[in-house]
């Protein structure tokens, strides 16, 4: 299974080409070391700024927050980061309203914590991605316009393992996909980044990946074994 490998993601890519620029002209060899040091999202209860105390932030829903977390971390790795650091585990005010994938609610045992809208999809990508280097993208047009729909193949460096994303950019077109594995494939799974389940795949499965506007999941998360 291949994937177009010409769509890139210009952030993170324009530092890297900067700082080979440099590496260039001072005799370093930074480029392959970068790591991505502060990633996350603020939440709230209802996705509103009132009284978060994050002034200027951006504030995510946590029902969005399961594939933003996958997304955000699957298109860093892909860029080519050697080590991201998610900002931060736990909420650090016993609100939940911080940046955290926990939090205790007030007065609670440690013991107590709770899972976030955002830990299972970390929980996903930090157990399937390490080890793994892009393969390939896709960002097929339509027109002049990018209908929004982006895929990462990630390959195991000396091995068989295979994790495929793919989702729904596009604000208010639902997009088809289907996904072909082959025979010489196995321990097919499609992942939950709600809850961290797992369903066993067929050969050939086909999705409905809805606009970011209908409310609905637009992520398709699968792993697999390929045989060579």
């Amino acid at each position: 299974m291949g994937l177009d490998t010409t769509a890139r993601f210009p952030p993170y890519d324009l530092f890297k080409s900067y700082v080979m620029e440099n590496d260039k002209k001072y005799g370093t060899d930074f480029a392959g070391s970068i790591w991505s040091n502060e990633v996350g999202f603020p939440t709230v209860g209802e996705g509103t700024l009132e009284s978060n105390g994050w002034e200027g932030q951006a504030v995510q829903n946590e029902d969005s927050m399961p594939e933003s977390v996958a997304k955000t971390l699957a298109v860093i790795a892909a860029s080519g980061s050697r080590q991201i650091l998610w900002y931060q585990m736990f909420d650090d005010r016993q609100k939940r309203d911080g940046f955290g994938l926990v939090w205790a609610p007030p007065g609670t045992k440690p013991e107590s914590w709770e899972r976030k809208g955002g830990y299972w999809g970390f929980a996903l990508v930090a157990k399937t991605l390490p080890g793994m280097k892009l393969q390939g993208t896709n960002f097929f047009p339509v027109g002049n316009e990018p209908n929004r729909f982006r895929s990462l193949l990630f390959v195991e460096e000396g091995g068989k393992g295979r994790v495929l994303l793919a989702w729904n950019d596009h604000l208010s077109e639902t997009r088809d996909l289907t996904v072909r594995l082959g025979s010489n494939t196995s321990n097919r799974k499609l992942w939950n980044v709600d809850d961290g389940t797992s369903g066993d795949l067929k050969e050939e499965s086909g999705y409905k990946l809805y606009p970011v506007n209908n409310g609905e999941r637009t992520m398709v998360f699968m792993t697999w074994d390929e045989e060579n």
